[in-house]
């Protein structure tokens, strides 16, 4: 069966691509061109344009399009997201100042009070069948109203859809009946943890008795490793990321609701293993994961990054260290800058990348931009400038796919020892632990200070130094090199070597295809100008093998500058 499946996505992502193509020719480029587009955006533009592609999807009926495809254009409005989406919007709306994403957020509560079933459930506008999760998710939205308006009616209609949900609940705290396939899914949490939300509001027990059953349920079905089974759309299939991170949303906001520390470790213990992988193997997630975490799909699954972003922010938050908020970093600078730039579609974001991908492949799915809007707003607490991330990003490739070749530029360190040769304390700033440099310095300067600092960790000197070596740089950072701060524990009169290549990348580093920031080939003209700008002068290039090159100068203070003390 899995064959067939095969073969026929397949057939649809070149029937889809064909199809596209013809019907919306600019659309269609600007999708397919997003897995090369360049360069970082800054948050408070992603998120704005980020909003607006979503009214762009509101329908005349008050609800969102579930989204615009290359092959059928705009859809119909879809309940379940409509639902979820009102929260985000109407926190939009206040962290901008803007009404129109307020107004937006109201109008789809009068199409959703006009569109539940007598026994409170809502449908799947398609098949018209009641579900389950989409019930749930729009509860999100009416609580929200509810706490925004005061009006009642909001309140009233939550409580039937909760009412209904318990009446088909399991004995065991799943939901089959009226679930997606006809099965059980851990990621059904985010159904328990909004009932225990319905509980706190309300003050009705059965809401929460509800709610915790189902997180229990959930919890039971978790691997010694931390995967969840039942985490797919279709049992028999890999779960996507989007549906794997469903289940750390839902037992995060289950824990904030309760404090039920049993939700906290079982997230944390799916998200350790996660995080492992993020910092180790891949800067981005794949799409598709086994119970092993093997990665089985390399696409991108938007929305689940979006939603890994915010859970690490979340994790971050709640003290588990900042490698979640590096993460967090690294993803949504990634995403930020696949957002569309022009045209009609400004501000959306393929479902995958590339566009013709497994997982929502020729769309552009309207919750891969609520999930992108929750994290950014939570993000930009922290405010990260663009030079931050893009810094950020460089470090992590380089720590999951290091240099292999970084001898090359030994020739050019032999010369640069030279001009440090009259120092009592020698700097040198790297990209790694120093590996063959660092040894090659040391035999150089036995009787001298020799201290070498890893960029990569963000060390630097803090001590004056009479000659410091930078090593590798410029060809990594050179749009983001701090270099006043870098220069700053040089002496005045004392020399400075930069040793670098001419090209960006050095063997072994690997920056994926569609990774936002690819460094360029550099020449040491690039160089000089920066260097000159921070006070070092008597700038010299010296002959040596390609692909390295030397530069040296000397320090001179700038005006109102004040040396490091001895």
């Amino acid at each position: 069966m899995s064959g067939i499946r095969g073969i026929k996505r397949v057939g649809y992502q070149i029937w889809g691509g064909v199809v596209g193509l013809f019907k919306y020719p600019k659309i269609w480029r600007e999708g397919v061109g997003v897995i090369f587009q360049k360069g970082g955006r800054e948050t408070r533009w992603a998120l704005e344009k980020g909003a607006e592609w979503l009214l762009y999807l509101q329908n005349p009926d008050g609800g969102y399009s579930r989204k615009f495809s290359l092959i059928s254009g705009r859809d119909i409005s879809y309940p379940e997201t409509t639902g979820y989406l009102i929260p985000t919007l109407l926190r939009v709306g206040e962290e901008l100042g803007e009404e129109r994403f307020t107004l937006s957020a109201l109008r789809a509560g009068e199409y959703l009070a006009g569109i539940q079933n007598p026994n409170g459930s809502f449908f799947e506008p398609t098949s018209g069948t009641p579900m389950v999760f989409d019930t749930g998710q729009i509860i999100y939205g009416l609580l929200e109203l509810y706490r925004i308006t005061g009006e009642k009616g909001y309140l009233t209609r939550a409580h039937r859809a909760g009412k209904w949900l318990l009446e088909v609940q399991e004995p065991d705290g799943s939901w089959v009946k009226y679930s997606y396939n006809g099965q059980p899914h851990t990621y059904y949490s985010r159904v328990g943890a909004v009932l225990a939300l319905l509980g706190k509001v309300t003050g009705e027990e059965k809401f929460l008795e509800g709610g915790e059953k189902n997180i229990r349920w959930v919890l039971s079905n978790q691997l010694e490793n931390g995967f969840f089974r039942y985490s797919s759309f279709l049992e028999g299939t890999p779960p996507y990321l989007h549906t794997i991170i469903y289940i750390l949303e839902g037992l995060l906001e289950y824990y904030r609701l309760t404090g039920e520390k049993e939700a906290l470790e079982g997230a944390v213990k799916l998200a350790e293993g996660l995080k492992e992988l993020n910092l180790h193997r891949e800067i981005l997630l794949c799409s598709q994961y086994d119970e092993e975490f093997r990665c089985l799909n390399r696409e991108r699954c938007t929305t689940g990054l979006a939603q890994w972003a915010g859970v690490a922010l979340t994790l971050h938050r709640l003290g588990y260290g900042e490698e979640y908020l590096e993460i967090a970093t690294n993803t949504l600078y990634y995403l930020k800058s696949k957002l569309l730039r022009r045209g009609e579609m400004e501000g959306g974001i393929p479902a995958s990348i590339p566009i013709w991908g497994s997982y929502g492949g020729w769309e552009f799915v309207n919750w891969g931009n609520k999930f992108l809007l929750d994290a950014l707003l939570e993000y930009r607490r922290g405010e990260i400038s663009l030079r931050r991330e893009e810094e950020s990003w460089i470090k992590r490739i380089l720590k999951i796919t290091p240099p292999t070749r970084e001898e090359e530029l030994l020739p050019a360190v032999g010369t640069g020892v030279e001009m440090c040769q009259s120092g009592e304390r020698i700097g040198v700033i790297g990209v790694g632990d120093g590996g063959k440099f660092l040894h090659f310095f040391k035999g150089q300067f036995e009787n001298r200070e020799l201290n070498w600092f890893n960029f990569l960790e963000g060390e630097m000197a803090t001590t004056p130094v009479d000659c410091l070596i930078l090593v590798g740089l410029f060809s990594h950072f050179s749009t983001s090199l701090p270099l006043g701060q870098i220069l700053r524990p040089l002496k005045k009169g004392g020399k400075i070597v930069v040793i670098d290549r001419l090209k960006r990348v050095p063997k072994g580093v690997k920056f994926p295809l569609d990774s936002p920031l690819k460094p360029q080939k550099i020449t040491p003209a690039h160089i000089l100008p920066q260097l000159e700008r921070q006070g070092v002068k008597l700038l010299r290039l010296h002959p040596t093998h390609p692909p390295a090159f030397l530069v040296t100068g000397t320090k001179i203070l700038g005006k109102g500058e004040s040396p490091l003390e001895n």
